[in-house]
């Protein structure tokens, strides 16, 4: 699976499937801490299926808009961590790295070490090295092969 895939779409598709039958307050508990990531799931939701968007509790949304309005009046007591490392293993390793913030996996919010993550930051990169070099290899190949109308010596050779 790929760690920096966008899986909103998916989450849109399955909140189309099943937002009838789907257990609204235990969802928000389990997101809690994480509500903006449920309330911007729930507009990109309302924003692909606009014909779907009432399925989504009138509640609930005016519970997470309410939660909005409130922090937008107060000057967070976090504002040098970054939340994004939770979203994405790499996509904002360049602010955690120069030391602009503090990186929301590690405790008090999150569970995992600086080891912890510094591992899991180098397995990503060699990942993305490896996924560089397979890359770099499929073009090199491409580069090779014959061009419609061209023929190499080889072609020419066999014919």
């Amino acid at each position: 699976m790929d760690r920096e895939r966008y899986h909103g779409a998916d989450i849109a598709h399955l909140l189309h499937a099943c937002s009838q039958t789907l257990d609204w307050p235990r969802l928000l508990w389990r997101f809690n801490p994480h509500w903006r990531v449920l309330l911007s799931h729930l507009i990109l939701f309302g924003y692909v299926y606009p014909g779907r968007r009432l399925q989504v509790p009138r509640w609930l949304m005016s519970e997470l808009i309410r939660r909005l309005e409130v922090q937008m009046t107060s000057m967070p007591s976090d504002r040098m961590m970054c939340q994004g490392t939770l979203l994405s293993w790499a996509q904002y390793l360049d602010c955690i790295e120069r030391g602009e913030y503090e990186d929301a996996r590690h405790p008090p919010r999150g569970a995992l070490t600086v080891e912890e993550t510094a591992f899991v930051t180098t397995q990503f990169r060699n990942e993305q090295d490896i996924g560089s070099d397979t890359t770099n290899l499929s073009r090199k190949r491409s580069q090779l092969r014959p061009q419609p109308g061209q023929e190499t010596q080889l072609h020419k050779s066999a014919a």
